[in-house]
């Protein structure tokens, strides 16, 4: 009588078993790993942008110059800080470097006039403040991102459209004050640039920004505001 060297019914059942258990766990250990990168990446996504974006608003904020001006459409004089519930925070800046090539052949001034704005996240203008595998989904994100804006001439008309670059994402609530010293030398705060009742006399000498961000919650930083020439002197009159 032939040896029978086939498997049984009984072991053909636990082959197929284990094969299923080890298939499964294979399956999640792959979806573990890819998890976890994906945490990674958002992670450093994150880190990344919000470093790079306070990076830019200290540089704006230490070469503010509170002491130039600019005009409007109709020839107004608009302040060198504005911040309102119509202006989110536009003010003008120095040291807006060029290339010898510029100097050269199309010399412009240094000083810039920038601006910060919150958009919706579906806003297109946030793409790049988005996460790569959440751009699909970008009309149902909530928050918001932080616009960063600026002009290539101080004096624009309402026409020209500002260069914007979407700096922040993820942000829940964003919100600059002002600290400056009243006629009386007392440290006054406000969110509102110029302050009310304001002279033309006042200058912020901190502003602080307090922002609140999907992933790190609440953050805040302070400034201390560049002040210039003191007002009646030779050089800021030259301005």
């Amino acid at each position: 009588m032939k040896q029978q060297t086939g498997l049984t019914l009984v072991e053909l059942l636990i082959a197929i078993t284990v094969s299923a258990v080890l298939a499964l766990y294979t399956l999640s250990l792959v979806s573990s790993v890819t998890d976890g990168r994906r945490r990674l990446e958002e992670a450093n996504f994150h880190l990344d942008q919000l470093q790079r974006a306070e990076s830019r608003i200290e540089t704006d904020i230490l070469e503010l110059d509170p002491e130039r001006p600019v005009k409007d459409d109709y020839g107004q004089t608009q302040n060198s800080i504005i911040a309102n519930f119509e202006t989110f925070l536009t003010f003008t800046r120095k040291g807006w470097s060029q290339s010898l090539l510029q100097l050269k052949d199309n010399p412009r001034s240094q000083l810039q006039r920038v601006s910060y704005e919150l958009a919706a996240m579906s806003d297109e203008r946030c793409s790049r403040a988005i996460i790569p595998n959440q751009r699909l989904d970008q009309k149902n994100l909530e928050g918001y991102c932080l616009i960063r804006a600026y002009y290539f001439h101080l004096e624009h008309s309402s026409y020209d459209d500002p260069k914007e670059v979407a700096i922040l994402g993820y942000v829940k609530s964003l919100d600059f004050e002002f600290v400056y010293k009243d006629s009386d030398s007392n440290l006054v705060t406000t969110k509102e640039w110029p302050p009310a009742g304001a002279t033309g006399d006042e200058r912020p000498v901190l502003i602080k920004m307090t922002l609140e961000h999907q992933k790190y919650g609440e953050i805040t930083r302070e400034w201390l505001v560049p002040q210039g020439w003191p007002k009646g002197t030779d050089n800021a009159d030259a301005k």
